[in-house]
């Protein structure tokens, strides 16, 4: 159908609109692709899914279209050059044109939609890898306290049963401490230093110097 009929104009009127509501989704894509690709650019080793070359297609389609549309405006604007009202009105891509526009920018939104969706994905998954992480750590560290306060526990409990039967007035300490003091440095030297103790001591088979397996 020729561009120039008033059904073929119609028809690429909706075919431009068309064009227009899909650079208007790609833009939006391309926009969170940059701020994904700004939190990712910090990682050395996240390997993204897009690929240079869906990049260099959806920059060498848009540069076609903006050259052209481009090259209308500044004829429009340039009244040197005008070549007639309809000349300055007009589309400035054939109706095939704008089909084949239409279906790159398609295909460049969809590409660029799957591959910000993997690359999300994969970073979603990384941060739950990093959280099972962080995860088993703060278990670890809490066995770790738990572990210490059953000790201590235990420790109380002890210390509990040792005051129990330890009360001050019954610990031997304070007796032992006492004798000690008062015990003179010649004590019990009558009986270590006396004949017949001595001759015991020195007599075989005394079990005070006897061997255990005798």
């Amino acid at each position: 159908m020729s561009s120039n009929t008033p059904a073929g104009q119609s028809m690429l009127k909706k075919e431009v609109e068309s064009l227009s509501t899909e650079i208007n989704g790609l833009s939006a894509v391309l926009r969170s692709l940059h701020a994904l690709a700004s939190e990712l650019e910090a990682e050395a080793s996240f390997e993204p899914t897009l690929r240079m070359q869906h990049l260099t297609h959806c920059k060498q389609t848009l540069e076609t279209l903006r050259n052209r549309v481009k090259k209308a405006a500044d004829d429009f604007d340039n009244k040197a050059k005008w070549e007639g009202i309809t000349r300055r009105l007009k589309w400035p891509f054939s109706a095939s044109e704008t089909k084949d526009l239409l279906s790159d920018i398609s295909r460049c939104k969809e590409t660029l939609t799957l591959a910000t969706a993997a690359n999300t994905m994969r970073k979603l998954q990384i941060c739950l890898t990093n959280q099972a992480d962080l995860d088993r750590k703060l278990d670890r560290k809490l066995d770790n306290i738990t572990h210490i306060l059953e000790r201590d526990e235990a420790d109380v409990r002890k210390r509990l049963v040792l005051d129990f039967f330890m009360k001050p007035e019954a610990s031997p300490k304070t007796n032992l401490s006492q004798s000690i003091r008062l015990r003179h440095p010649t004590t019990g030297s009558w009986l270590t230093s006396s004949h017949a103790f001595r001759a015991w001591l020195d007599t075989p088979g005394c079990w005070l110097g006897a061997s255990t397996n005798n």
